[in-house]
């Protein structure tokens, strides 16, 4: 007999596994438009001569990945992990 919790996670696998993976091809093609090494940096180039701005540009896209990861870690490495 499953758990409610195991229940309510095989119902809705299919239609998560299929939104998860439209969202990372929606994510990609994004990426793929607005490279952050390369086009983005080119048009602050046009812009700007400053080379420290220009390196900015792929600097804030990592910080911007990585900064929320490591304000909550702390925070969220001492919750208890409960089901739905």
């Amino acid at each position: 007999m499953l758990s409610p919790a195991e229940a309510f996670v095989r119902k809705h696998l299919r239609f998560n596994f299929l939104i998860g993976l439209l969202d990372g091809g929606a994510f990609g093609l994004g990426l793929g438009f607005a490279s952050f090494t390369a086009i983005i940096p080119l048009f602050v180039h046009h812009l700007t001569d400053s080379a420290l701005l220009i390196g900015l540009v792929p600097a804030i896209h990592n910080m911007g990945w990585q900064l929320p990861q490591l304000l909550t870690a702390g925070w969220l490495g001492g919750r208890a992990v409960t089901s739905p």
